[in-house]
């Protein structure tokens, strides 16, 4: 459903604004404005807003542009709904996991300390609200356009506009593969013994369990054409992946292998942590 909504917003949006040069080519609107935001161009000599192209942003100007400017406090009463709807689950589900894993001992224990008044975790908290705070500054561009925040393109300002512009923003694919791997599991965790009780207990099985393992075929070719898409469209996106794919692989193998070996990675999130 989110693909397919997102696909038509796109197709909607992209039917605005045609525009044909004299070579023959056919530029909309958010054809232009994305490739500004995203491609090689820039949005420094548009006049625009430093915003990039995003569907709320074309909704926006394609208001303004019929005349019913007024119409946009929907868009930013929504924008508000949005927010306090997603974003605080993601903090919340992002935190209790960090949480969990140092409470089974495959993170440092002092990520699973505690507040002792208000029994929520404390450190793992903070670790995401710092890259909480990354994201915004990744989103909003304040340290990719130049200027005092970013000082020119040297090791400092490239190194800037690579972590915020690039790093941050380019986690559509940590999305893509999270969600093709979850896809994936979808097609064998139905057929497995090991896995029986998890299915018997699901609320949703639609289809039985080759209809379940249908969804998650087709889930898992969306989300690989989507990663497909992100990688070919930004190929630093691919390089990130792969540095933090290192990255949490060394963290891996140092707490199964190293120095935590007794920790049984079989039975992690297994029990539930004591309140």
């Amino acid at each position: 459903m989110y693909v397919l909504v997102s696909s038509l917003a796109a197709y909607g949006s992209a039917a605005l604004g045609k525009v044909t040069l004299p070579n023959g080519n056919v530029w909309s609107f958010f054809e232009a404005y994305a490739w500004m935001s995203y491609g090689t161009g820039t949005l420094h000599n548009t006049g625009l807003p430093l915003i990039k192209a995003w569907s709320t942003t074309i909704a926006a100007t394609t208001g303004i542009g019929l005349g019913l400017s007024s119409l946009n406090w929907l868009v930013l009463i929504f924008a508000i709904f949005w927010i306090a709807n997603d974003i605080p689950p993601f903090i919340l589900t992002g935190s209790r996991i960090l949480f969990a894993m140092g409470f089974d001992r495959v993170l440092p224990n002092w990520i699973a300390n505690v507040n002792e008044r208000f029994h929520s975790p404390v450190n793992a908290t903070l670790i995401v609200g710092i890259f909480a705070l990354f994201g915004c500054f990744s989103e909003s561009g304040v340290l990719s356009f130049g200027g005092s925040w970013s000082p020119g393109m040297n090791w400092l300002g490239s190194g800037l506009n690579f972590i915020f512009s690039t790093g941050v923003g380019s986690t559509d694919i940590y999305d893509a593969t999270f969600f093709s791997l979850f896809a994936l599991s979808l097609v064998f965790l139905p057929f497995r013994k090991s896995a029986a009780r998890i299915y018997e207990t699901a609320p949703v099985k639609y289809g039985g369990k080759m209809g379940m393992a249908l969804i998650g075929a087709v889930g898992l070719v969306a989300n690989l054409y989507i990663a497909y898409m992100i990688i070919t469209a930004e190929y630093q996106a691919g390089w990130m992946l792969l540095a933090t794919g290192i990255i949490a692989a060394l963290i891996y193998v140092y707490y199964k292998y190293g120095k935590s070996k007794e920790v049984d990675y079989s039975t992690i999130f297994a029990q539930i942590p004591p309140e």
